[in-house]
């Protein structure tokens, strides 16, 4: 079954069109899933028949991010029916939302056969938002963990909010910013070792606030 161009599906055989009818005689749909993975990756997994061995050398993942456009991110041989996107590097997506669209398009020996482009539906999924702050830090001006700030991916920047108090109950750090840390300095005067607490505020996708409150111990 193949799309004419006019929106109609007609009939043809040995071919894998997409089907908006997956109940459609005529053919096998080619369907994909795509679940979200706790270790920031998106599994994909898909249909393959046999009999289309001799119409498909390959297939052509395609992902877009937070509705944007679609790009090429991988090609896998027939026979093969799954697909790890280890969203590598995810520096691309922290400051996101976390959706991850999806489509596989079959890769055809003759690209013209039938006259229409093989794909596959088009999944998306949402990668479990992350928000990590470190229980101590050593702001000692060697470039490592010199600064107090979180370890996050697909938070809501614009809702950010970070308060950092002495054990006296004074405020000596507050930023909106997620990209600005605390550096051990309060109006540009070192402060002592000692433990310091922290509350702060963000929202991660869907608009869901999320509290968190502790004690980060700054060592130098």
């Amino acid at each position: 079954m193949a799309n004419d161009g006019t929106g109609t599906m007609t009939s043809s055989s040995n071919i894998i069109c997409t089907y908006t009818d997956t109940s459609a005689s005529g053919g096998v749909p080619f369907l994909i899933t795509v679940e979200a993975r706790d270790s920031v990756k998106s599994l994909l997994v898909w249909n393959e028949e046999p009999t289309w061995v001799t119409l498909v050398g390959s297939y052509d993942i395609y992902r877009s991010f937070d509705g944007g456009p679609y790009s090429w991110i991988a090609s896998v041989p027939f026979g093969t029916t799954y697909f790890e996107d280890l969203l590598d590097p995810i520096t691309n997506f922290v400051s996101g939302r976390g959706q991850f669209c999806y489509y596989v398009v079959p890769v055809k020996f003759n690209p013209n056969l039938f006259g229409c482009i093989d794909t596959s539906n088009t999944e998306c999924v949402e990668q479990f938002p992350k928000f990590v702050l470190a229980n101590s830090f050593t702001p000692n001006g060697d470039g490592i963990n010199d600064v107090f700030s979180p370890i996050r991916m697909f938070i809501q920047e614009e809702r950010y909010h970070l308060i950092i108090f002495n054990r006296w109950g004074q405020k000596i750090f507050e930023t909106t910013d997620i990209n600005e840390g605390w550096d051990g300095t309060v109006k540009g005067f070192v402060v002592q070792n000692d433990a310091y607490v922290f509350y702060v505020n963000f929202t991660i996708r869907h608009g869901i606030p999320v509290q968190k409150a502790g004690t980060v111990l700054l060592i130098r």
